[in-house]
């Protein structure tokens, strides 16, 4: 089953937080990632992607950037059929390196590998690891779960085709 959304008739509105650099901000995140999902419409699936991607790059924030003066910020959007997310700091960057398997961590990169469509890091005087999840198709290219939860938004307001 593809699943689609048409947010034409939908407002769209952005997610933007500042979250302080320490260990309360992938909470933080999380808390402001669901509720904006809700207010968009998103399915439960959906929504749970976005928010476990979400809450292991304020985590890598939090632990790598170096920066405590300067806050952690998230922009989340939707536009058509896929959720951006761009997670930045002021940390100087990083190179990817493989996971030590000797080690509890490391994994978020691989989160993002296996359940984002695309995924990029950019520098431009912060560090900026973004994300984009395509409703209709999981990374895989499977089908993802429904895309807007039918209880709270019925399909004649969210638009959704499940043809």
């Amino acid at each position: 089953m593809r699943l689609s959304a048409d947010r034409s008739d939908m407002p769209g509105e952005d997610l933007r937080v500042e979250l302080p650099v320490g260990v309360e901000s992938p909470r933080r995140g999380r808390h402001a990632a669901r509720d904006w999902c809700g207010n968009c419409g998103l399915s439960k699936d959906a929504c749970e992607i976005v928010i476990l991607l979400l809450s292991e790059l304020v985590s890598n924030s939090v632990q790598h950037s170096g920066s405590d003066e300067t806050p952690i910020e998230v922009d989340a959007s939707l536009v058509g059929h896929t959720v951006r997310v761009v997670v930045s700091d002021g940390g100087r960057g990083f190179a990817r390196r493989a996971p030590d398997p000797s080690s509890p961590g490391g994994y978020g990169l691989l989160l993002l590998d296996a359940q984002a469509t695309r995924w990029g890091i950019s520098r431009n005087g912060r560090t900026r690891v973004w994300f984009e999840v395509d409703l209709g198709l999981a990374a895989d290219g499977a089908g993802l779960p429904p895309v807007v939860d039918r209880a709270r938004h019925p399909a004649g307001r969210a638009g959704v085709d499940t043809a």
